[in-house]
């Protein structure tokens, strides 16, 4: 449940284990594991509900499958994992079997129906024809085994630099067994075993021999392919974000300590930070931008809350969530402080011994600044939690910006590689040469752009409205065509949003680019509410005037949230009505939605008690007011004063 739909309330403190009830007084309870907070937390009466939906318990019960399916494979042992791994390749294994059966059976007894039923291939005997297809499943078994123990291999070798024995293995994760296979059929079978047939009497074995050769070939250029950008993305995401990465992932492990201080999770703080010493900074990254800084808190009643020992978190997302939870977790770690404050030295008294550098850089991270003399309340460290909350929140923006900009260059990229393995795979297994592929791909390319004339121009413009317009980024609030979004993800063809519902909307960018768009997050422009009055035609000018004033000493009363209101009469004309304009300027931008319409609420429920306490009301006049500006040019004599006719009729 998030944390924003929780209404204020105070602080208490509880202790399950039949320990005192407190209420704003540290509690000196012997167990941690049974403390129980609230810290102007509140659960909502739907989380038990949301609990026990059929969804929740069936997402439930399937996780605990898993783990007893696991639990199981791993108590099996490794006769287990040799019959499964026998299981999955059983028709290899049976033709491999079934070549080797014949071979033997002719090497051994030679028995004449064999003889005659086994043509001769080539310039080869006949077993040794129907030994090629033993020899093939043989070679993909072992490629697979032997690019699994490679890859062990680049796992247990700790070689320098491991970002890039990290990237290495990755890309040929996938293809190390395939290219192991071709190279071996090429070099085994292609020019040792087959090397003897005559060209003539199978002139495809030239085509399979070219076919091989280029398989691989194409095989590790992909794979090159893959670890440049990999390391151009790298390189280019350390030298801009490499701190602010770091210092988040740091203060995710810190917060993830503090939220359950006492022994165990000490040894767990450091395993924690061996843990993020051993993340490559491409894994870090991954987790700022794909996760969600969370807490371990889990609600179990009305005002209480509990910091669980078990792994029951919940993610924060907006600045009032991190508020909160960075007071819950001060009234959690200060509840064996007689200090009121946090100081220095009782800082260090929640790390493990002989951490002082990590407490003090932890301190230093967070809080920005850290002497003996420093001196944090409540409200300190909820701003400090705050502060790393937008930076967070701030920073995976960027990064998922960083992500999509790579992902258009890893697009084009593999574009212009599949251009080239076309041209060299047709060049090189069927001899063709380059000049007639180029006129051949010309034409046929000429006609698929005929054909997709409409999808490339909606690309091309998609392109040019995300590259060289750039109209918001992630995370930005935007009012689309009067919807209002937060950008989830930017794609080449279209970008992801979230409504106020939490809810996943999907929108072409070629709609987008002839749409409204109002970004709110442009500049540091205040945000201005506008209320539409209408009262009646014939309201006093005291009773207007009352009412300016009473907008004018409200916005002094609540300077924190307005600078000025100001009120403007408009539509005198053809109106049967007054209609005021009520303009009030606050003192936040439009990103900051929640205290905007916190604002907003408050001022409309004013105006509407001051309408009521005036007694401004709306009467339907006799008749509506009509300005009449024609220019009575004909009935005019020459050369008097030309004057505006203003009746009052019927219309």
């Amino acid at each position: 449940m998030p944390l924003a739909d929780l209404p204020y309330i105070g602080l208490n403190t509880v202790d399950t284990a039949g320990g005192a009830i407190a209420s704003g007084v540290p509690s000196h309870a012997p167990s941690p594991h049974h403390q129980v907070y609230s810290s102007d937390l509140d659960a909502d009466s739907d989380d038990e509900e949301d609990q026990a939906t059929p969804e929740r318990r069936r997402q439930t019960l399937r996780r605990i499958q898993q783990a007893d399916r696991l639990r199981r494979i791993s108590s099996r042992g490794y006769t287990y994992r040799a019959l499964r791994w026998i299981r999955r390749r059983l028709l290899l294994i049976i033709i491999m079997l079934a070549s080797s059966a014949i071979v033997l059976l002719h090497l051994t007894l030679r028995p004449i129906w064999l003889s005659k039923r086994m043509p001769r291939f080539g310039g080869l005997h006949r077993w040794e024809a129907f030994a090629i297809p033993g020899l093939v499943m043989f070679a993909l078994l072992t490629c697979g085994l032997l690019a699994r123990c490679i890859l062990c291999l680049l796992d247990l070798v700790r070689a320098r630099p491991r970002w890039f024995m990290r990237i290495l293995r990755d890309s040929f994760h996938e293809y190390l067994a395939a290219i192991i296979f071709f190279i071996t059929v090429d070099t085994v079978i292609c020019n040792w075993w087959l090397d003897r047939i005559d060209a003539g009497a199978a002139p495809t074995i030239a085509y399979v021999k070219s076919f091989v050769t280029a398989c691989y070939w194409i095989l590790l250029l992909w794979v090159c392919k893959t670890i440049v950008v990999k390391i151009v993305e790298r390189h280019v995401t350390s030298r801009q974000f490499r701190d602010n990465v770091d210092d988040m992932t740091y203060c995710d492990l810190i917060v993830d300590h503090l939220c359950c201080v006492h022994d165990m999770s000490r040894d767990a703080f450091l395993s924690g930070y061996r843990e993020y010493r051993r993340q490559v900074f491409m894994d870090r990254v991954a987790c700022v931008r794909d996760l969600n800084c969370s807490v371990r808190l889990q609600p179990i009643n009305h005002g209480i809350w509990r910091f669980p020992s078990g792994e029951e978190r919940i993610e924060l997302s907006s600045q009032k969530e991190f508020r909160k939870a960075g007071e819950a977790i001060y009234s959690y770690i200060m509840r064996h402080s007689s200090n009121p404050t946090l100081t220095l030295d009782y800082w260090h008294t929640l790390f493990p011994a002989n951490t002082l550098d990590l407490a003090e850089r932890a301190f230093y991270v967070l809080f920005g600044f850290g002497d003996k003399q420093t001196r944090l309340t409540r409200t300190d460290f909820a701003d400090a939690v705050v502060r790393f909350g937008k930076k967070r929140m701030e920073l995976k923006g960027h990064l998922f910006g960083m992500q999509n900009l790579f992902a258009l260059v890893n697009t084009t990229t593999t574009v212009i590689v599949v251009l080239c393995i076309v041209i060299f795979f047709i060049s090189f297994v069927f001899n063709i040469e380059l000049k007639e592929i180029i006129i051949g791909m010309s034409s046929v390319m000429l006609s698929i752009a005929f054909a997709t004339s409409k999808s490339m121009q909606r690309a091309f413009e998609s392109a040019l409205f995300i590259l060289a317009s750039r109209p918001f980024q992630i995370n930005d609030v935007v009012e689309v065509n009067g919807e209002i979004y937060r950008v989830h993800q930017i794609g080449f063809l279209e970008t992801r949003f979230k409504d106020l519902t939490n809810r996943v909307t999907r929108l072409s960018n070629l709609v987008l680019s002839d749409a409204k768009i109002v970004n709110l997050g442009f500049g540091d422009h205040k945000a201005i509410v506008r209320i539409d009055l209408h009262v009646a035609i014939n309201t006093p000018a005291e009773v207007i005037e009352a009412f300016r004033a009473s907008l004018s000493t409200y916005a002094t009363m609540n300077s924190a949230s307005w600078q000025q209101i100001t009120l403007i009469c408009l539509n005198i004309q053809q109106c049967n009505s007054l209609q005021l304009l009520l303009k009030a300027d606050t003192r936040f931008t439009w990103t900051q939605t929640r205290q905007i319409n916190a604002a907003r609420s408050a001022l409309c429920t004013f105006v509407a008690d001051q309408i009521a306490i005036l007694g401004i009301r709306h009467e339907q006049p006799v008749q509506p007011i009509r300005v009449d500006d024609t220019q009575q040019l004909l009935s005019a004599p020459l050369g008097s004063a030309m004057r505006h006719r203003i009746s009052l009729s019927q219309s």
